[in-house]
């Protein structure tokens, strides 16, 4: 399922309505609500585009995962938390996401 699962699943809640409605999108929440109800869970994968996915979620290698949050939050937080929905990626991929979260 991964990321798109997740934010479809997320999005399909009125309290993400708020989020979608920010980026422009606050019309797909119920529709998303309605796919859950019947548990159709493939449409509302394919309802998250990549525009979407990119906006609400980090995706890429490692270094371009670790470049893109540091774009976004490097000058709002000290911290982060990864989350893989999903998927079972390997200790060696998680290690060079933070090796390169900690370099300059």
């Amino acid at each position: 399922m991964g990321a798109r699962g997740l934010l479809g699943f997320y999005g399909s809640t009125p309290a993400y309505r708020s989020v979608l409605e920010i980026e422009g999108r606050g019309d797909l929440q119920p529709e998303l609500n309605a796919l859950s109800k019947t548990g159709d869970i493939m449409t509302m994968i394919d309802l998250v585009d990549d525009d979407l996915l990119r906006t609400l979620a980090v995706v890429g290698t490692p270094e371009e995962c670790a470049a893109e949050i540091k774009r976004r939050f490097g000058d709002v937080a000290d911290r982060v938390c990864a989350y893989f929905p999903g998927t079972q990626h390997p200790t060696s991929t998680i290690r060079a996401l933070a090796e390169a979260l900690r370099s300059p």
